[in-house]
């Protein structure tokens, strides 16, 4: 009796060893399954990943009044004067102005934002750049233009009249940092003139009347 349960338990336990031997094999058979990704539940956009936002190399100029409008402005109230430098000045407190000076030692404050002439008041010094004034041939204003008509994307901040190496120009600058020369004494060329030629008119002779000739009498 005891020899059949020593048989018995020796036949569970080859059975027991078959078994799992041939379920470590169909494991080892099967390849892992890719696990997919989840989906987006129906009506839903898939979240995309974050992509890093483009970063201009130099931010916009902002939205301010042109110099050069800012100019014409205070000479509205001098119309007598002329301009010898502007600056953009944006304080602390306050709103943002132009400070426009004349030639007359009047500083006219302009708005940044509307072109408003806010006031003028007297310099105890005026500009040593007043004495260059009668060298010049292109206004303050125009030499303004002419810089931001170059970067239409930028914004003037000053623009001075200065001498250097004995060139009388404007420095304007712009609020990138970059500045601009302009020639103070800068001449538009006349267009060259179309020659003319003169058509002499041939005028048509009358032929000769021809005389008879008389015949002479016997």
């Amino acid at each position: 009796m005891k020899g059949n349960r020593y048989l018995v338990g020796i036949l569970v336990a080859l059975l027991l060893s078959v078994t799992f031997s041939v379920a470590a094999c169909a494991q080892e058979a099967i390849p892992e399954q890719p696990i997919a990704p989840e989906e987006a539940p129906a009506g839903e956009q898939p979240i995309a990943p974050e992509e890093q936002p483009m970063m201009p190399e130099e931010p916009p100029a902002p939205e301010r009044f042109p110099m050069d409008e800012a100019i014409k402005a205070a000479l509205t109230v001098f119309p007598e004067a002329q301009a010898v430098s502007a600056k953009f000045s944006d304080p602390l407190f306050g709103d943002a102005v132009y400070l426009i000076e004349l030639s007359n030692g009047m500083e006219v404050k302009v708005d940044a934002q509307t072109g408003e002439v806010l006031g003028s008041t007297e310099l105890s010094e005026p500009s040593p750049a007043v004495t260059l004034l009668p060298q010049t041939t292109v206004p303050l204003e125009e030499a303004v233009r002419v810089a931001l008509s170059t970067k239409q994307d930028r914004a003037a901040v000053e623009a001075k009249l200065v001498e250097e190496e004995s060139n009388i120009v404007y420095v304007i600058k712009l609020d990138n940092g970059e500045e601009i020369r302009v020639d103070a004494a800068l001449t538009e060329e006349a267009p060259a003139e179309e020659p003319t030629t003169e058509v002499e008119e041939q005028s048509e002779e009358a032929p000769a009347e021809e005389t008879p000739v008389e015949e002479p009498v016997f």
